[in-house]
């Protein structure tokens, strides 16, 4: 009992000096002297012996203190064979300890780059209700300040100002079980739907490993905000086109009825309304193609047939093309004679471009009163071509403005001007195709100017 109370270096000294001196007491009946120096001599041997052995564990225990710290660090092989063992196979471990590491970390930045690259906001919190993860999605879903704020040294529940979100991560926490709820987002007025789910559920207990680990959560948070926008565009759209579908059925319906009461008899009478339906039927019809086009433009199932052109000869072509029909409805159409000196090229299909230009003349003539004027031009930028239509008309409302290229839109719908509204949706996305954008300015009672804009190429024309 009283040799197990003691360290390792006494237990060997004492063991060692009793054994030791017993062998030797039998010197001290011979030779006082020689005996005494004999235990004193094997007293120091002993003690030298036990502690280098001690010694030498004493520094394989600071070594493996220092690997625990820098796990690249090896201990020193040293002392006897049992010694030598000892740090062989603690060196070992260390090598596979580290392996282990730097498999761990190759995983874990792996993870991170998939977490990362999710379009989900993913967010980790823990019982103390910070941040252990969250993905630069969620860090813009809920729009927090980095530079304000250090995001992980701070609760959930200050990082953002979302009661609808806190309370679900709290009823998370005090359950333990899984939640989804769906809101908006304070701040932004974002859609967001929010799933909850517990990665650790022990609480204030030791878990078979004999580690104490608390609940931890997992937040999801996915982005409704595009798909409720693409929602209510579907829904207006079939609206929309409901009910420029049912304007021509409804006429062609109503001719048709008349001429069944009697109307058919009368020649001048049939003729008015045959005309009427035939007007009405080519309206359905120009409506259904531009739907189909329109939404093979939309889906991107189209190709163009680009081809290098100069921008002169597109703009002159629409001018030679409407000039007459301007002269009809008495509208000057002019073509800027500085259109001549562009020479550098664009690549479009001229086919799509030429319906781009003609849905915008034809906006153009349609607002404009007779006696005023339609402009066409093409300038030449540093990097770009731009082609202009500009008139005097009638003009588009600050509050019109920023829904003329959508589906059905119309300026003035109680105007009996001729359209189905898809005329410059469909232009927009032509000109989009081609890498392109169109811009428009516009004051009431004073004019319109239409601007599409292309990058030019470096080629230029050669006269001779």
């Amino acid at each position: 009992m009283f040799l197990e109370k003691l360290n390792l270096k006494w237990r060997i000294l004492l063991s060692s000096f009793f054994v030791l001196f017993l062998i030797n007491f039998s010197f001290l009946f011979i030779n006082n002297f020689v005996g005494i120096f004999f235990v004193l001599l094997t007293f120091l041997s002993t003690l030298f012996i036990a502690y280098k052995a001690v010694d030498d564990f004493k520094k394989i225990g600071e070594d493996i203190l220092i690997t625990e710290k820098k796990p690249d660090y090896r201990i020193v092989d040293r002392g006897p064979k049992e010694i030598y063992n000892v740090t062989r196979a603690v060196n070992n471990l260390s090598d596979q300890l580290s392996k282990q590491f730097i498999i761990e970390k190759q995983q874990s930045k792996k993870l991170n780059a998939i977490l990362d690259g999710i379009q989900e906001g993913i967010i980790v919190i823990n019982q103390d209700n910070f941040l252990d993860y969250i993905n630069p999605v969620a860090i813009k879903i809920l729009g927090i300040d980095q530079e304000r704020f250090d995001i992980f040294s701070n609760p959930i529940s200050t990082l953002n100002n979302n009661p609808e979100l806190n309370e679900i991560i709290e009823k998370t926490f005090l359950t333990g079980k899984p939640m989804t709820s769906e809101f908006d987002l304070v701040d932004s007025g974002t859609s967001i739907l929010v799933s909850t789910s517990v990665l650790f559920n022990c609480i204030n207990d030791v878990d078979n490993e004999g580690i104490f680990s608390k609940r931890e959560i997992i937040v999801l948070l996915s982005d409704l905000t595009a798909l409720k926008r693409l929602n209510i565009t579907r829904r207006e759209f079939i609206s929309n086109a409901s009910h420029e579908l049912r304007t021509p059925i409804a006429a062609i319906k109503s001719s048709a009825e008349t001429l069944q009461m009697g109307a058919i008899s009368d020649q001048n009478f049939s003729r008015k309304f045959l005309k009427l339906i035939f007007n009405d039927a080519q309206r359905l019809e120009d409506l259904v193609t531009e739907l189909m086009e329109l939404t093979r433009l939309e889906s991107g199932d189209i190709e163009l047939n680009l081809i290098k052109i100069s921008p002169f000869h597109i703009i002159n072509n629409s001018f030679d093309r409407f000039f007459q029909i301007c002269s009809n409805n008495k509208i000057e159409l002019y073509l800027d004679p500085n259109s001549k000196n562009v020479n550098s090229l664009v690549n479009v299909d001229t086919d799509k471009f030429d319906q781009v230009l003609a849905n915008m003349i034809n906006n153009a003539i349609n607002w404009t009163d007779e006696g005023g004027e339609i402009v066409l031009s093409c300038i030449e930028k540093e990097k770009t071509i731009e082609f202009k239509i500009l008139d005097n008309g009638s003009g588009i409302s600050q509050e019109s403005l920023p829904h003329i290229f959508e589906r059905f839109f119309k300026i003035d719908s109680s105007r009996s001007e001729p359209g189905t509204g898809l005329g410059l949706s469909i232009s927009n996305h032509i000109v989009g195709l081609h890498g392109g954008e169109i811009t428009v300015k516009s004051q009431e009672n004073i004019g319109t100017e239409f601007t599409i804009t292309l990058t030019k190429f470096s080629d230029k024309l050669t006269f001779s």
